[in-house]
């Protein structure tokens, strides 16, 4: 063979060893890709009879409660202000206003609470404990009852019946927090409080005035009047 044939032979053998080589290394990422794909297969999914535990979100039973007092206020004079309000009934034990019963009912209610001897004995009456919606940047409270000398579904008169009586406030949301301007039936106020057999009543109060000099954010002067009516449901 001459110098061109043994070229031409050398040339050919190196394409062959090439050849080899690539298919090789392709053999090898096949099988290595093969053995990473036999460690990385996914474990079946538990079949719902596999008796694993489902997870439940607990629903609360709704409490059960005593008869709940809902209805509207309207105030005028140095507070301007109408509302609707919802409040539990309430009544007097050991002198701590506390919700109704369970299981008691509007009739119940209208009939008062026992008052205890330290308290003057008899029986007493808490009308609506009312928590205005917010208006205009301002709520009103207002609570009133009657200590001693209730005698059931009436209408009663703190010009006659000393004992009724209360305390009301309006809360005035501003830049420096709550301000709060009081109002209370001992400065010259009249309170007239009209409860039915079925729960349902009235209160009218009138000209409470205020301890504070400047009176009400908002409105001037220093006193209020206001009507509450409200329904008694179980």
């Amino acid at each position: 063979m001459g110098a061109g044939g043994n070229v031409v032979q050398i040339l050919s053998d190196l394409e062959m060893w090439s050849l080899m080589n690539r298919q090789k290394a392709a053999w090898g990422l096949t099988a290595a890709v093969a053995l990473i794909c036999t460690s990385c297969v996914s474990a079946p999914a538990p079949s719902p009879s596999s008796g694993s535990p489902t997870a439940t979100v607990p629903t609360p039973n709704p409490s059960p409660s005593g008869p709940r007092l809902t209805g509207t206020i309207s105030v005028t004079g140095a507070v301007q202000l109408r509302s609707a309000f919802s409040a539990p009934a309430a009544i007097e034990v050991a002198g701590t206003q506390t919700p109704a019963p369970v299981g008691s009912t509007c009739a119940e209610y209208a009939r008062g609470f026992d008052q205890g001897v330290q308290n003057g004995g008899g029986k007493g009456f808490d009308a609506p404990e009312v928590y205005s919606a917010k208006v205009k940047s301002q709520t009103v409270y207002v609570s009133v009852s009657m200590a001693t000398g209730y005698a059931g579904p009436a209408t009663y008169d703190s010009r006659h019946d000393s004992s009724l009586g209360g305390y009301a406030s309006q809360n005035v949301d501003n830049a420096a927090g709550i301000e709060t301007t009081p109002f209370e039936s001992r400065i010259h106020g009249t309170t007239i409080m009209t409860v039915n057999a079925d729960g349902s009543g009235s209160l009218e109060l009138i000209d409470w005035g205020s301890s504070e000099v400047h009176g009400a954010v908002g409105a001037g002067g220093v006193s209020i009047n206001a009507s509450v009516t409200w329904v008694c449901q179980r």
